[in-house]
């Protein structure tokens, strides 16, 4: 696990629950799609107010 809690296979989880496309997991949380292929590659980490909108769809759907 990377220094924030948020691995490149906890996003594929996230989205995967969810049955998007990567395009569209990006257009949810509002970033570009390259840079949330980035994030799932592990190429880049998502900047912390990313971070917390991708927990805050992991809880949403633990909830649902």
């Amino acid at each position: 696990m990377n220094d924030f809690g948020m691995t490149p296979e906890r996003i594929k989880q996230i989205r995967a629950k969810y049955k998007l496309t990567q395009e569209k997991m990006a257009r949810l949380i509002n970033v570009a799609h390259l840079t949330y292929v980035r994030w799932e590659t592990g190429r880049n980490v998502p900047l912390p107010v990313f971070r917390d909108k991708l927990k805050e769809l992991e809880q949403d759907f633990h909830q649902s």
